[in-house]
Parts: C-alpha cells; structure tokens; sequence
C-alpha cells in the first residue's frame, strides 16, 4: 500500500493557524485607529527617524517634524524639549536628540517606503503620520512576528519532533506577551528583536553545527541591528560566543575555532558596525561627539535591581503575566544532558539579560503586559520549551497535566489582552487583589476600580457607620491646586476611637474641570498610619480621583470633566498597630490639575460578614 504523505506537516499547521489569529486579531484591534505613534510614546520616538530624513529633512531640528505631529492634536507639546516632542531630549548644542536609537526605524523602513507610495498614489498626506503610514508601521511588528516564529519553527525541527514543534510555536505565539505586542502597543521594538534573536540562533546553529562558515556574517549584521534598537542587549552576543562551551575543553577548542577563522570575524565586523555607523553619524550631527547618551537622566542601578519584582510581582513581572514560559525555563534543566551546546551559554546569558533590564530605573517598563524585554528571549527559549514538550508525551498523564495547563495559560493570555485592549487592566501598576477580582471578567466593577488603586478587596455589605471626620464647602468648593497638599485629620488611633481591626471610609464629593491626561497626575485621597516610635509609614491607602467621577463603564484611563461625584474608599486597619500610632487622612495634589472639593468625610464601619 502506498504511503500518503500529508500535504501540510504539524508545524506548518501550525503557523498558518497562528497568522489566521494574528491578522484577524490586528485588524479586530484595528490599533492604527486608535492613537499609534501620533498619540506619542516609545514607538512613536523610535519612528521619527523615518518622516525626519526622508520627508521633512530636519533631522538635527525636528522642527517640521514635530509641527506635522502636533497637527494632528494626538497630544500637547511637551515642554522638555524646544521641539516639544517628549521623547526627544537638548543636546549641550541646542539641536533636538531622538533618545531612542535608530535599529527599530531600520528595520520599519520598507513598511515605510510602502505607506509613502500608498499614500502618494491614494491622495492621503504625504507627511509621514497619515494613516497608510500608521496602517503599515503596526503592520511592520506583526510582520516580524510571523518571520520571527517561521525561524524558529525551522530550528525546532532539528531537535524535536513536528509535534512538539507545533506545540511550542503555539504556546509561545498565543500564550506570551508577544500576541499583545501585536495589537496594541504600537510599534515596540520587541516583535523585531524577537525576529532578529531567532536569526541569530539560527544562523549559529549553522555556524558551529552545519559548518556552514559564511553564516557568521548574519550572526554580526543582526547583533549590530540588535544592538541598534536596544543597545544593551547586546549581552545575547554572549550566546553565539559561548555556544558549544560546556567545558573546559569546549572553550579551548571554541578558541581555537576563533582564532583558525580570525578573517571570516574582521568581515563580521564590518557588517557588525554597518548598521551602527548611521547613529553614531546622528549623534555627531546633533551633539558634537560620535558617543553621546541620549536618556537624559535615565539610567541603570546595577547596585540595586528589581530581579524579583520583574520576575515575579503584578507590576509587569514577567511570569506574573507569561506563566507558560516557565516550561522554558524547566525545559533548560531537561535539555542540559541532551543539548549541552545551547544550555549553557543560554543560562549564561539570562542571568545577565534578567540582571540588566531589571537594574533599569523604570524596572517595570510601564506598558508591556508583563517584563517585554522578555519578549525577545522567547527564540532562544523556544528550544528548551520544545524539549519540555518532547518529555511530557513520555506518559499519558504527564501530557494530559500539560496539556491541559497550557490551555487554560493560553486561554489566560488571550483574555487578559482581550482586558488589555478594554482598558479593564494595567499592568505597570496593578496588583494580585485586582488581577484575583478580574479575573475573566468583561467589566470592572467600581469596586474593582477602587482594588486597583488601594490593593485591598472592597467590602460588599457596611453596617453602622459613625462619623469621625466631615468637612463641607458648600456655598464655594475647595480647590486643591496643584502640588497642595490638605490636611484633614491627623490623630492617634485611641484618639479617633479606632483599634486594630477596625473599617474605615473614606468618601468626598469631587468635581474636575480641567483635562487629565495621565493616570498618574490625579488628586489623591489618602489614609496613612504612622507608627509612632519609628516615625515609618506602616499604612499608605490613596485613592485617585479623577478617574472615579462619573465613570459609568469603571476603566481606569478615564477622566470626566464638569461632573461632580462621590468617591468612595474601604480599608482596615492592621493588626500590628498599636493605639499611639497616628491616623492621618489628607487629600494631596502631586503634580496634577486642579480638583474641587464639596465635601469630604470619614466613618468607622461595620463588614456584614455574611455578605462576604
């Protein structure tokens, strides 16, 4: 009987239901709607590149530039910048520095020239931030994506079986933060790193394995794009260098190889530098000097990083969010006897990887759905995760546990983009209460609204409140300015007739008339406790007030204008106080606009237990 060979393998099943996902999932979004690149933000820095050389030609200026940007009212100028454009910083020259490097704008180039020539030849703008231009550069990281898991589909191939190959290219296209990276962050530059990091472990495999000597050569053209997009991650460099080394003897022969080939590396390091010549000619043009750091005051503290929080905490931390990957990381423990050559220099380089992106100031990188800077690791991960595949089809029970884990961790990701993109969830500053209360839920409650900001589950039922604190305005209302802080009560727990405990709520009638434009800029109502032989805050309770004014749909990014509302806070006070340690109850105005107070109070209450 003659053998029927199926016309599509596993892998390739594979891929094709993953671009069906993705394509269907970017034009659902529809992200170049909705604020992408105009509405400012890392992606919109890494893009100025593009319309400033090849269509305004003002690249040391950005003058024209920034004017086309702002005549699109996607945000205020900014005034840290002559330009106003906020991710731009001054130069000791006077001249406009980009802080972002150019690598990301390299690699959007052809998705660039593209949406020039549509937009010419359709009658759109031709100014660079018209919508054949925002259309194509999201489409660029979806792009990259798709390539990106093509790779590594092809490396998978030579290690696992096509199964185990499906599995992991589904689990890491559906089950990580790189499915949101697709539909609403706008351009980052993660989806393109990820592509560059798999041609780079698969142009090493050919280098060290198939012998294939002139693949080095894009070994070093994508470190020095990799290294032009983010230029600390130039750490993977770590990865071709030390592959194969598992000994003492692995090095010696690897230096060996180095040293036989020493021509083949003077070529590599010319196209190494081929795509970082271009900004070092940028900062000269704008700064004076070939080097030049272009983040201002942003900066590493490799003294103190944020190993665990990136890791672990519901402010971004990376398994917090990616859970599915810690088959990547078990996987790396199964592999070490069977693919030595990869093991090693990959535990080598995420210990670095993991220790540098969380010495970042900003550890949490704001909007990334989790650590992105992750993201781009997931190629390389993607082999020891194929190995942990291959081991759990050993008995049908270890499979079915993992089968039946890795569906409900996709199912997880998929919903909590599906949250992402509602503006139900923010993850740079969530926390496990919010993330425990929302879960699959498709819309926030009040009290949901209220656990995001304090981090503690909202009573359902009071009972018997008494009054401990009130303050009214009522022929003129108390305007908080900016930068006031207003002090209510400042008392001892024995003093106000609280102990250990207790409940208390805290409400005010508000109203804001003036715009709000980050979360972070809102008036706060606060309860602290101080213990009073330390002088420490123990309690820190603050509620933002913007965003709970008329509110109707409870998402966090929402700001209502000319509309007074009650706002309302529950906490308890925590077994550890003592009676002289201090209450104090304030509203304070950071940084933000001015807010208006009605009234303001405080009460001890009762928790109908049974409601709970």
């Amino acid at each position: 009987m003659q053998n029927i060979t199926p016309r599509f393998s596993f892998r390739q099943l594979a891929l094709a239901c993953i671009t069906c996902v993705y394509f269907i999932s970017f034009f659902n979004y529809s992200q170049w709607n909705k604020g992408a690149i105009i509405a400012g933000g890392d992606s919109m820095g890494y893009y100025l590149y593009l319309p400033s050389i090849f269509i305004h030609h003002d690249i040391v200026s950005l003058k024209q530039t920034a004017h086309t940007l702002f005549s699109y009212n996607a945000y205020p100028p900014s005034n840290n910048s002559p330009c106003g454009i906020l991710e731009c910083y001054v130069t000791p020259t006077g001249n406009n520095v980009i802080k972002y490097t150019n690598g990301s704008a390299i690699l959007q180039f052809p998705f660039f020239a593209t949406a020039h020539a549509i937009a010419y030849i359709g009658g759109y703008k031709t100014d660079g931030f018209s919508l054949p231009y925002i259309f194509m550069n999201c489409l660029s990281i979806l792009v990259y994506s798709l390539l990106g898991l093509y790779v590594i589909g092809k490396v998978l191939s030579q290690y696992v079986s096509d199964r185990a190959t499906a599995i992991t290219l589904v689990a890491i296209a559906l089950g990580t933060n790189l499915f949101a990276q697709q539909i609403n962050m706008g351009a980052m530059s993660h989806p393109g790193l990820f592509f560059l990091y798999a041609a780079l472990l698969y142009a090493t495999i050919q280098v060290f394995d198939a012998k294939k000597t002139n693949y080095i050569y894009l070994i070093a053209f994508s470190l020095g794009l990799i290294a032009c997009i983010r230029p600390n991650e130039i750490v993977v460099g770590i990865f071709p260098l030390l592959y194969g080394v598992y000994s003492i003897k692995t090095w010696k022969e690897k230096s060996t190889w180095l040293i036989q080939n020493r021509s083949f590396l003077f070529k590599a390091f010319a196209l190494f530098m081929l795509p970082i010549f271009p900004q070092l000619l940028y900062w000269k043009l704008v700064s004076g000097n070939w080097l030049f750091y272009s983040y201002g005051n942003e900066g590493f503290d490799f003294l103190h990083p944020h190993i665990f929080d990136g890791l672990f905490c519901f402010k971004n931390g990376w398994l917090s969010y990616t859970p599915i990957m810690l088959f990547g990381l078990i996987g790396i423990v199964l592999m070490h006897n069977k693919n030595k050559k990869i093991a090693f220099p990959l535990l080598v380089f995420l210990a670095i990887h993991i220790y540098v992106i969380n010495s970042w100031w900003c550890w949490h990188y704001v909007n990334g759905f989790g650590n992105r800077p992750m993201v781009e690791t997931y190629p390389l991960l993607a082999v020891p995760f194929g190995y942990f595949v291959e081991w759990t089809t050993r008995k049908w029970y270890t499979l079915l546990l993992f089968s039946a884990t890795c569906i409900f961790f996709i199912a997880l990701n998929l919903f909590q983009t599906y949250q992402f993109t509602q503006n139900i969830l923010l993850t740079e500053d969530a926390n496990g209460v919010y993330i425990y209360n929302t879960l699959f839920k498709t819309k926030a409650t009040r009290n949901n609204l209220i656990e995001f900001d304090i981090a503690e589950t909202q009573p359902k039922q009071l009972l018997n409140p008494k009054l401990i604190f009130e303050e009214r305005y009522d022929s003129i209302p108390y305007e908080l300015e900016k930068g006031q802080y207003k002090n209510l009560t400042n008392a001892s727990l024995e003093r106000l007739g609280l102990s250990k405990g207790d409940w208390l709520r805290a409400s005010a009638i508000c109203r804001n008339d003036e715009n709000v434009i980050s979360l972070y800029e809102q008036s706060l109502l606060v309860i602290a406790i101080e213990a009073k032989e330390t002088n420490k805050t123990i309690v820190w309770k603050a509620l933002k007030v913007q965003n709970k004014l008329y509110n109707e749909n409870n998402a966090i990014w929402t700001f209502a204008k000319h509309q007074s509302d009650t706002i309302t806070f529950c906490t308890q006070i925590p077994k550890d106080v003592t009676k002289d340690d201090k209450l104090n109850f304030f509203f304070w105005n950071l940084q933000g606009p001015p807010i208006l107070i009605h009234s303001v109070w405080l009460e001890k209450v009762e928790v109908d237990k049974s409601k709970e």
